[in-house]
Formats: structure tokens, sequence, C-alpha cells
């Protein structure tokens, strides 16, 4: 009996123990490495605009943190002679932790010619302060552009690499009783537009790529005869430098009667490729803090 009770009594001890180091265990602080706080700046826009002047554009570039406390204040300077802005705000639109995502929307128009200029603003909050491009521009400001052609349906606007071709569609109707023949395509940047062609027809709703049957554009230009309608389509190539979305407006010369020559603008194409924001460390994106 007395070895069994010493059995009994060590067997006690090392289940009182084990659970003394159990609780010891649960209790004791678990400690976490802190993370330092991460600011990106994503986005960054090329404008290649044909325009008459008093179109309003609008610019956005997101701010995302990592790691780190909200916002708290800011201030936004764009500096810039070509920009006329006419509002702005930096709003937070989504938070899922550890990241957090806030818009700048700057709202202006711009009125002058411009090759390759860049539009920086400053931003300044209280956790950093950074110079960041806005946009790269190109601008070429069509005098008295004309209305010869109905603009109907047109394509643009899909996501994608910045190094990828975008396929640029439109419907151009002759409501004339005169032919009207179309002589280039215009741009006010240095994009390669490549693949210029056309089809009879509105086709624009079955475009995928540049079909194989179109009609190439020749150096004669396309004559578009009284009531046809015709689509325009070519690729847009632009090489990325700061920016990852574009803004893209051509226009046309038109000649009507081989007596006078005329401009048309072209529906503005809108190729974004940065939103929504899947990749922060993305080499295009911009270190903040």
């Amino acid at each position: 009996m007395v070895k069994f009770k010493r059995k009994a009594l060590t067997l006690g001890v090392v289940l009182v123990l084990a659970t003394l180091a159990g609780i010891l265990f649960l209790v004791m602080p678990v400690r976490h490495t802190k993370r330092e706080p991460e600011w990106y700046g994503l986005g960054g826009w090329a404008y290649n605009l044909e325009l008459d002047g008093y179109s309003p554009y609008s610019f956005q570039y997101a701010i995302v943190g990592k790691y780190a406390n909200p916002l708290r204040r800011y201030n936004v300077l764009v500096k810039s002679g070509m920009l006329t802005v006419k509002s702005m705000d930096l709003s937070k639109v989504k938070t899922s932790l550890p990241i957090q995502e806030y818009e700048l929307y700057i709202n202006g128009s711009i009125n002058k010619n411009t090759k390759n200029g860049i539009i920086y603003a400053k931003i300044s909050t209280d956790q950093f302060q950074k110079n960041i491009p806005l946009a790269h521009v190109w601008t070429h400001r069509v005098s008295n552009p004309t209305s010869v052609l109905k603009i109907g349906d047109g394509l643009g606007g899909t996501q994608g690499n910045p190094q990828s071709s975008h396929l640029y569609a439109v419907e151009l109707t002759n409501t004339h009783t005169s032919a009207v023949r179309i002589v280039s395509i215009k741009q006010a940047g240095d994009f390669l537009i490549r693949h210029a062609s056309y089809m009879k027809g509105n086709v624009t709703s079955r475009l995928i790529t540049i079909p194989l049957n179109s009609i190439p554009f020749s150096r004669h230009g396309i004559v578009v005869q009284p009531n046809e309608t015709l689509t325009l389509m070519f690729d847009v190539v632009a090489s990325p430098a700061d920016y990852q979305n574009i803004y893209f407006e051509p226009a046309i010369q038109l000649d009507v009667n081989h007596r006078s020559t005329h401009m048309e603008l072209l529906p503005l194409a809108e190729w974004m490729v940065s939103f929504p924001f899947t990749n922060i460390h993305s080499p295009m994106n911009i270190l903040l803090n």
C-alpha cells in the first residue's frame, strides 16, 4: 500500500508541474515583429489628345498604404502651367487590413499645345511628402473642328499590358450628298499607329482584333460615298514610361470635294491597366515614404 501511495504521489506531482507549465506557456506574451508602414503611388497616365480646348479631363491617382495608420491630413499642389484645375479631392475608398486605399481625383482642362509635357503634383501628408508624375501629356488644339462625318459606335477601353497594342475602332457615316475622303489619321503624340484599315458597314460589335479581310488604309486615303457607313480601325501602341493608363483622342483629316480640308475629332478612348490595383509592388509604381 505504501508503494502504491508513493507512485500516486509522484504521478500527481508530475501532473501538477505539467499543468503549471502549460499555464505558464499560455500566459506568456507572444512577441509580434512590428511591420514598417509602406505607402505606394499607383497610376500615372499618358494623355495623347487632339482637342478643341473645352473638354474637361479627369486625372486619377491611387495612394495605397500597407501596415500604416490612416492619413489624418493632406495637401495636394498641382505644379503645371498646362492644366487648369477645376476641382480636386482625396478620399478613402477601401480598407482591407493591412491595406488601405485612397484615390486622388483632379478635374481640369488642358488648353494649350504640349509635346511630352509632364504634370506633377506635390502630395504632403502627416506620413509622407512626395512629388509624383500624374501624367505625360501630348496635346494639340484643333482650330474649328468640324463634324463632316457622323460618328457612331466606337471600340476602345480594354485593360491589358501597357506594352501591348490596343484596338481602336469607330463607325463613320457620310450623311452628305458629296463623297468625303479620309486623308489621314492624326494624333498629338508619338504613339505607333499600325494596321490602319476599314470595313464597310458597322462591325464594331464583332471586333476583337483587326480582321484579315479588312481593307488597308492606302496612301490615297479612304473615300466614303454619300449615305455610306464604314468602320475605321487601327492598333495603338504606346511605349510605357512613368504611366500605366492611357487617354487617347485622335482626329481624322478630311477632304471634301477636293476643295477644302477639315479636321474632325474622334471619340476618346481610355485604356486602364492599373485599376483595380492588384499588384502594389509593380516596378512602375512609386514608393512614397
